[in-house]
């Protein structure tokens, strides 16, 4: 019985000190908060928030001056070891320090954090810590199983990326409905040009009648579709469109034979056209790239004055030729001014000319009483109505551009305002000149900027649904550009739409307004979404950086990194980094231009960050803000979209580090026995060859000796058949010499096949020893990755985990794999290509060989023909050198035959002990260096608890 008290009060106490222990590590957090909260961040008060216009934007600061030295930590907990706790133990974090590691405890009835005896510790500096909230969301998530396909995707769900990424250099086809546009305003233009020069009998090619009967036969199921259905004034808009091809069609086919009447009866309805205006929507879309290119109230108010005043000069100038063409043919007719004048045989331009001023002389009203004198009644008619019309068109000119004018003045006005309330307030107060210079310069920056209407204003003027997709629309297409949620947003729309709505925050900064600087805290991360934001890494971005932004270098990124692709730097080494930006760092670190589709700070989404660097707005810039508290409210409804991207972040933070080790140490013993088999099949490689070598040698002695035992038979025979003429004992040593050289030619070729096979052999050998090394030390992962992923599971029960353990290696292994496949493919033709090279090489040399022997032994023949007619040589002295000759040359090239086999072959061995070396290397490349950035993070979350369990269940 008293051992029982005895057991209770030692758990009793137990779990007192467990609880001491959790409200020590608890008040070290606070400490670390309370760090955080000294750094006054606040931004220029003169600034409007874009944000919401009632939460204040963390991370803004303004122009920030040499970063003092950190300050040594005052914070200096002792270490905590309790009797009885089964929790391991594990580093706390260091107070200075906002990028360190927090594990994931595996109990989950208790919870311990060990502080570190020194608080400055720069061991425990450069780790990664996930939010509090996202750890919590761990253990919930730990046993919910992922939907193997999502939600269906709804027709309302519209993803338009905002940008094309740096990877897509594809060519984007616009819109139909703007091309459509684009031609029937071109056609409706030009037959308002062509149709009233029939007035001065000119005929167009028949060409541009079969134009128009093709485009508007093919509009008309656009026409059709236009009206929305089936409806009265549906079929009555077809039927006059069928009307009007028709009378084009006729007016084809009669061609030149109708006359000018019948051209305009026929052609003159095309104007009907012109009521198609109105449905010309894709002309909707040209004023949108002047928005985006002038954004601001002021102008774009001068840019609707401009398009007005365009539109009125182009409609009049199309009223003035109408009023010409219209002039002639009334002054064509009998008694009519133009026959008077004697236009009718003038040329065309001529013509034109002469009537275009006698119709615009005609226009003033001082001319009415000349008008009413004119010779017909339709001259006179004409004459005032055209008076008529050029007093209304004048006044309504008039008014567009006063009320234009009127509008820009009063908007200058209105951004002059704060001009001069400085002025008077500095009348007062009287202050230097060079502060009052700055004072101008911000108010010439701020006032005078875009102010763009929040989110928040834009949904007090739409109904709740309408915003919704307007914000769907148009912040998805931004976000859409990272990877991790556009995949997200497809498979579920309303995890879309809650993101855009609730999650993101739109921010738009004054020109040349910093966002943030090294070293503080960042709680957001930022889409750029209109204009560019200048960004310097370990630095400050320069006055004459700002100035001048178009110098600086384009970022491009892909859309599926992430930020677990960069490195970890202490709080330290961002201070000494950033106190350090001089001439070598600006060389080092250059200014980076952000455009739209990129994004900046994405790991405070999942860990506490700090900015590495400085940022700093353009004109007219504006971004997209998503919180780390924004995106875990928006998920937290959500277990499918939080379960999905929980694994992709602890596939970037957590669970990739057990793997990390296990990978290193087998690519190394891969790389190692890869060397050594290398190594091994080359020195195989090497003997081989020097044994067929030896073995040609002596072919080749053999071959020399027969050749010199055969010539002496031959000479001896000779001398002693006396009978034999000279010319038949040459001609038959010439012959044997040749059989002998032929032989000795293809027994080369012989030896020279079987080495290149021998060789080729030998590298398919190396080759598929290393593609089985590859396959074991993959087999290998994968196996400990499942070996891993099981005591993982059972550990934490948590089978998302356990997946992705499972996966992350058994992926890299087959990405690996393919591109190691493909490397050894390429090698492979590679090298058949190099033998096929070197074989057809060989085969020329020996046939030039063979050619020149035979030429050789022709020139020989004659000259010794030519010694026995001119000189008395005796001859059996004639027959000796000739034979002596004879042995001597075949000799020499087949030993320079021979001599080139050789350099050949050294020559293939030396490329085949290259392109080993590139295929080991691009193993080792694709092994490696694809996941090194990843393993540096990853290395700093080992645990040696879960290596100690890896090792006991081993």
């Amino acid at each position: 019985m008293a051992d029982q008290d005895d057991g209770g009060l030692r758990l009793v106490m137990s779990q007192i000190e467990q609880l001491i222990c959790g409200l020590l590590a608890s008040q070290d957090l606070q400490c670390v908060d309370r760090k955080f909260s000294t750094v006054q961040i606040r931004r220029p008060s003169s600034r409007k928030a874009s944000i919401t216009n009632s939460a204040e934007i963390p991370h803004v600061v303004p122009e920030l001056g040499p970063f003092p030295e950190p300050s040594t930590p005052t914070l200096n907990p002792k270490t905590l070891k309790p009797q009885n706790s089964g929790v391991s133990k594990h580093a706390s974090l260091p107070p200075n320090s906002t990028l360190s590691v927090s594990k994931v405890l595996s109990n989950s009835q208790s919870r311990q954090i060990t502080p570190s005896d020194d608080g400055s510790s720069e061991g425990m500096e450069g780790l990664y810590r996930l939010h509090h909230g996202w750890e919590k969301r761990v253990q919930e998530q730990g046993s919910y199983r992922l939907n193997k396909t999502g939600p269906t995707r709804t027709h309302s769900t519209n993803l338009v990326p905002s940008t094309p990424q740096s990877h897509s250099k594809g060519w984007c086809p616009p819109d139909w409905k703007f091309l459509w546009s684009v031609a029937a305003g071109s056609l409706i233009l030009f037959d308002c040009i062509s149709v009233p020069l029939l007035g001065f009998a000119v005929r167009e090619p028949w060409v541009f009648d079969l134009i128009r009967i093709v485009f508007w036969t093919l509009s008309l199921p656009f026409l059709w579709r236009s009206h929305g259905g089936c409806s009265s004034s549906a079929l009555a808009d077809l039927a006059v469109e069928v009307f009007l091809v028709i009378l084009i069609f006729c007016a084809l086919i009669q061609g030149s034979s109708l006359s000018t009447e019948a051209q305009f009866v026929l052609r003159g309805p095309e104007l009907i056209r012109m009521r198609h205006v109105r449905r010309l929507h894709g002309w909707r879309m040209f004023p949108r790239f002047l928005v985006r290119w002038n954004r601001g109230e002021l102008r774009r108010l001068e840019m609707r004055a401009a398009a007005n005043i365009c539109i009125t000069l182009l409609l009049c100038a199309i009223g003035v030729h109408v009023l010409t063409c219209t002039w002639f043919a009334a002054g064509s007719s009998p008694n009519g001014w133009a026959v008077d004048a004697g236009l009718l045989e003038q040329p065309f331009p001529e013509q034109y000319r002469m009537t275009l001023e006698f119709a615009l002389s005609r226009i003033p009203p001082s001319k009415t009483t000349d008008n009413i004198m004119l010779n017909t009644q339709a001259e006179r008619g004409i004459a005032l109505t055209a008076t008529a019309a050029a007093l209304l068109i004048g006044s309504i000119f008039t008014s567009i551009v006063t009320n234009d004018m009127s509008d820009i003045r009063r908007v200058r006005r209105q951004q002059g305002e704060a001009d001069c309330q400085l002025s008077d307030f500095l009348e007062t107060y009287p202050v230097s000149w060079k502060l009052e210079c700055r004072l101008k310069d911000y108010l010439k920056q701020t006032v005078k900027r875009v102010t763009l209407p929040s989110k928040l204003e834009i949904a007090s003027l739409l109904p709740d649904l309408l915003h919704t997709e307007l914000c769907g629309e148009a912040f998805g297409g931004i976000v859409a550009c990272h990877q991790t949620f556009y995949s997200l947003m497809v498979k579920y729309p309303d995890f879309l739409y809650d993101l855009c709505v609730k999650g993101l925050c739109d921010w738009t900064l004054a020109p040349n307004e910093t966002l943030f600087s090294p070293g503080l805290r960042c709680d957001n991360m930022l889409f750029v979404a209109y204009n560019f934001v200048l960004y310097k890494k370990k630095g400050i971005v320069t006055q004459t950086e700002r100035s001048s932004p178009d110098t600086a270098k384009t970022w491009s990124v892909n859309g599926s990194t992430t930020w677990a692709t960069m490195t970890p730097i202490t709080a330290s080494q961002q201070l000494q980094n950033f106190a350090k930006s001089g001439k070598s760092q600006k060389s080092q670190n250059p200014v980076l231009r952000v455009t739209p589709g990129h994004w900046m700070c994405e790991g405070c989404l999942w860990t506490h960050w700090q900015y590495l660097g400085q940022a700093v707005a353009g004109t007219s810039t504006s971004l997209l803000c998503l919180n780390y508290q924004q995106i875990l409210s928006v998920t937290a409804s959500r277990p499918d979209v939080s379960a999905e991207l929980m694994m992709k972040m602890m596939v970037l933070l957590l669970l990739i580090r057990i793997i990390v080790v296990t990978f290193i140490m087998t690519m190394i013993i891969t790389i190692i026995v890869t060397i050594i088999v290398t190594i091994i099949m080359t020195i195989i490689m090497i003997i081989i060859m020097t044994v067929i070598m030896a073995i040609i040698i002596i072919i080749i002695i053999i071959i020399i000796i027969i050749i010199v035992i055969t010539s002496i038979i031959t000479i001896i025979i000779i001398i002693i058949i006396i009978n034999i003429t000279i010319t038949i004992t040459i001609t038959i040593i010439i012959i044997i010499i040749i059989i002998i050289i032929i032989i000795i030619t293809f027994i080369s070729i012989i030896i020279t096949i079987t080495i290149t096979i021998t060789i080729t052999i030998t590298i398919t050998i190396i080759i598929i020893i290393i593609i089985i090394i590859i396959f074991i030390s993959i087999i290998i992962t994968i196996t400990i990755s499942v070996i891993i992923g099981v005591v993982y599971h059972h550990r934490h029960r948590q089978r998302t985990s356990a997946v992705a353990i499972i996966a992350i290696p058994f992926i890299t292994s087959i990405v690996n794999t393919i591109n190691t496949i493909n490397t050894i493919i390429n090698t492979i033709i590679t090298i058949i290509i190099i033998i096929i090279n070197i074989l057809i090489l060989i085969l020329i040399l020996i046939l030039i060989i063979i050619i020149i022997i035979i030429i050789i032994t022709i020139i020989i023949f004659i000259t010794t023909i030519i010694i026995i007619i001119v000189t008395n040589i005796s001859i059996s002295s004639i027959i000796l050198i000739l034979i002596v000759i004879l042995i001597v040359i075949p000799i020499t090239i087949v030993i320079i035959i021979n001599i080139l086999i050789l350099i050949l072959i050294l020559i293939l061995i030396i490329i085949i002990i290259i392109i080993i070396v590139i295929i080991i290397t691009s193993i080792i490349s694709t092994t490696t260096v694809i996941h090194a950035r990843l393993f540096l993070s990853a290395l700093n979350e080992i645990a040696e608890d879960e290596l100690h369990d890896l090792s006991a269940v081993l």
